[in-house]
């Protein structure tokens, strides 16, 4: 057990065999939580509550130029709604598992939806899982909660790469959700008669874009369409993590308590100061390379004093240290996916996440059997020849 005092974060390079991508190790445990602003080397009574977590994960750093990027969305969740009387309403039942897990993507053909690819699109998609070196989850929302986005082309395979915006449609409202709202500026109202505004900025990574190398920043986006510059080829929303160098604060992340409302903008509705978990974080370096670190919490611990898993804030300390710059915390419990195509140690190709133990006055339904089906993956696939 580490003391308080040392780097959390143990990380060892493990090799790779391929050009480009760098594999790493990564082990970390903490014996608190801090309280919010605080670093994760913080020491002493303002640390907040004594909690001893841990958490075990891989991570990678590759060139893009190296690689062919993909981002895949699968509709079946994306569609799904969880609003009763609307047209894709799908009520929640642990069998019904919407989406694709990446157990699926990769062992079994890239899952039921490109399965059903005819055609040229088919053999297209079948070359690219055929080349997928290393896959993940995206999205913090994983298309659960109404307000993330990817931008990819639409329907994966064949010969038209124009992107799109990916957001669920008008008869799709989110978990919880008690209307839909479209992705832009809006006004948010709280339950105390006050009214605050979203400026329509959408924390997003972007993976590629014909104006240079990835960025992380915050992008407008009006009526459920990009409005800002650059126009992405890929790109992936979520709430950043790490800004400039400098890796943020419980209280930089915006939160929601989802019993009050649901969420909009860049807003999570878990509290970045007490949830720790398994997650999955996207970021780029100084040189343009992209950092993927996706952590696994181990089993459930009953005793509230004790847990397994690590911190969003945390994360974007991991990122820092692995040379991001910037970057974004991707989905996590069990949206935390990550499977790499190399013999890297004791760490198994596919890794994934359990579900998190929810606590009884949190507002939740339960969880699906069997890995959880994602909204979109994150792929990486060696270049042709």
């Amino acid at each position: 057990m580490r003391i308080c005092d040392e780097d959390p974060f143990d990380i060892e390079d493990v090799g790779s065999p391929y050009a480009g991508l760098t594999v790493y190790r990564v082990r970390f445990g903490r014996t608190f939580i801090p309280e919010r602003g605080a670093p994760p080397d913080a020491c002493g009574p303002k640390a907040g509550r004594p909690k001893f977590h841990t958490a075990l994960g891989r991570a990678v750093v590759l060139e893009p130029d190296h690689f062919d990027l993909r981002v895949y969305p699968f509709y079946e969740l994306i569609h799904r709604s969880w609003m009763a009387g609307t047209r894709n309403f799908v009520r929640f039942a642990p069998s019904i598992n919407l989406g694709t897990s990446l157990q699926e993507f990769v062992f079994n053909g890239g899952g039921p939806e490109l399965r059903d690819l005819k055609g040229e699109r088919k053999g297209c998609v079948e070359d690219e899982l055929d080349r997928c070196i290393f896959a993940c989850n995206t999205l913090q929302t994983n298309f659960v909660r109404g307000n993330g986005f990817v931008v990819c082309p639409p329907i994966p395979g064949g010969n038209d790469k124009s992107a799109q915006l990916i957001c669920k449609p008008p008869d799709a409202p989110g978990m919880l959700d008690d209307h839909y709202e479209y992705l832009g500026p809006t006004e948010i109202a709280g339950k105390d008669g006050t009214v605050t505004g979203f400026d329509g900025k959408y924390h997003t990574l972007i993976l590629q874009h014909a104006e240079g190398g990835p960025i992380v920043g915050s992008f407008r986006v009006g009526d459920n369409k990009w409005a800002d510059s650059p126009s992405p080829d890929l790109a992936v929303c979520s709430p950043r993590v790490l800004r400039d160098g400098k890796p943020l604060s419980a209280s930089d992340i915006p939160y929601c308590d989802k019993s009050k409302r649901q969420t909009v903008g860049n807003e999570v509705n878990w509290d970045p100061e007490k949830t720790c978990t398994s997650f999955t974080g996207l970021g780029v370096t100084a040189e343009g390379s992209i950092v993927v670190a996706s952590m696994f919490e181990g089993s459930h611990r009953a005793d509230s004093e004790r847990g397994r898993g690590i911190l969003a804030t945390e994360m974007g300390w991991l990122m820092k240290r692995l040379g991001a710059q910037d970057g974004v915390i991707g989905g996590g419990s069990g949206d935390t996916q990550q499977f790499l195509e190399a013999d890297c140690g004791d760490m198994p190709r596919l890794m994934l996440a359990p579900s998190r133990s929810k606590k009884p006055e949190e507002v939740a339904l339960g969880e699906v059997e069997g890995p959880r089906g994602l909204g979109a993956i994150f792929a990486v696939l060696q270049k042709r020849g």
